[in-house]
Formats: structure tokens, C-alpha cells, sequence
């Protein structure tokens, strides 16, 4: 059986482009540690990832006046064929909160005016040369967009929509794009060094009066 035809993607207009955030966030960095690597897993996690980065940027996608944190995480180890992951998190008074984890990011996010379920739909446009520029929109269910982006839940396909880029990659090999994720220091490395008992050094054989005078600070 035959699978049913795509459905045509939609008139979209960019109204914006937004540039990400272009510093680091330490709070951001460790609530993406947290996420990524909780405690008790492997420390060598972090290492295979081969040189893990971050794009993020903030946008309000409730309507409650406090923006999201939409975060794409970029490396050739957590990039496959279908895209990079891209991460939402809250602020939750003076803590940051993962919401989801969704897949599918190759060039940019861009965030529509259109909601469902009281979120702003979310658009991730494919790479070039794949479906004829084919874009996977995401609609909130009002618990969560659909994790899976071969799921189109966009309704009322035929109506246009307007958005803004929020995330965007620049197309270029040489182009080192995003802030640095260091990896968490290795639990047995941070013992190792934070509790090392100090050794008492062997006091001088010679009597005080024949001990190596101190050199005088220069």
C-alpha cells in the first residue's frame, strides 16, 4: 500500500530575522548539563559527543509575557540525518526547566504567529535539496509539540502564515557557529583533586642557625 501524499506546506512570509544570543549563559549551560548528562551517568558521555555547541535564543511562544529559551544543540555526534535536537526550557522562578526535546533542526526555527493550543507553531525548515525545501511544522497539542518531526499536525494547511527566524545556521563549513558546552568534571577527577590530603613536608636536618637563609622577595 502506497503511503498518502504529503500535504502542500503552507504560504509562509518571515517577517524577521533574528540573530541568536551572542554570549554564553552559564545558568543555561548547566541546566543543559543537568539535562544532558544527569548525575550517575557515564563521564565519558560528555567526551563523545566530540566538541558539543549551542545556538539559543528567547521567545515568548504562550502569550504569558516570559520568553522560552529555544536552544539547537550542534555537533556531529548529536546531528543525524533528520536533523540536530533543539531544546525548550522555562524559567521556573530562579530555575531554568526543560520542557521537550525536539528533533529535526537543519538550518533554522522559525517561530509563527499561528497558535494552537495556546503555543505559537513552530517550523523547521528541511536542507536544501531535500523535498524541494519542504518545511515540518510543529503545533502544540496543549501538553507538548509532537516529538516525532515526520509528523505534520499543522491545521488549515491552506492558510497563510507569518513568522519570525529565531535560530539560524549559517551555511558554511568553515564557520564555527555557537558558544562551547564544556563537559562536567569527572566525579573521580573532582574527588581526587578537591579532597587530596596535603603532605607535610620533612623538616631540615640542620640546626635553625645553619638552615639556608630566605631569599628576599623581588
Amino acid at each position: 500500500m502506497e503511503p498518502l501524499p504529503l500535504p502542500p506546506t503552507p504560504p509562509l512570509q518571515i517577517d524577521r530575522w533574528i540573530a541568536p544570543i551572542a554570549f554564553p549563559d552559564p545558568a543555561l549551560e548547566q541546566a543543559l548539563r543537568t539535562h544532558l548528562f544527569p548525575p550517575g551517568s557515564n563521564p565519558a558521555a560528555c567526551q563523545r559527543q566530540g566538541g558539543l555547541r549551542y545556538l539559543y535564543n528567547r521567545v515568548d511562544l504562550d502569550g504569558d509575557r516570559a520568553p522560552e529559551t529555544l536552544v539547537a544543540l550542534l555537533g556531529r555526534q548529536g546531528c543525524a540525518k533528520a536533523g540536530c535536537p533543539v531544546m525548550l526550557f522555562k524559567d521556573v522562578g530562579p530555575r531554568i526547566r526543560p520542557l521537550q526535546t525536539l528533533l529535526g533542526f537543519h538550518t533554522a526555527l522559525i517561530v509563527a504567529e499561528r497558535q494552537t493550543g495556546g503555543w505559537r507553531d513552530l517550523i523547521l525548515p528541511q536542507s536544501e535539496g531535500e523535498k524541494e525545501g519542504r518545511s515540518t511544522w510543529l503545533s502544540h497539542n496543549g501538553k507538548g509539540y509532537p516529538l516525532d518531526p515526520s509528523i505534520d499536525s499543522t491545521r488549515n494547511l491552506s492558510t497563510p502564515a507569518r513568522g519570525v527566524a529565531a535560530l539560524v545556521v549559517k551555511q558554511s563549513p568553515y564557520l564555527v557557529q555557537g558558544h562551547s558546552l564544556a563537559c562536567p568534571p569527572d566525579q573521580v577527577q573532582r574527588k581526587s583533586v578537591f579532597n587530596k590530603v596535603p603532605i607535610a613536608l620533612p623538616k631540615s636536618s640542620l640546626p635553625p642557625e645553619e638552615e639556608a637563609p630566605l631569599r628576599p622577595a623581588i
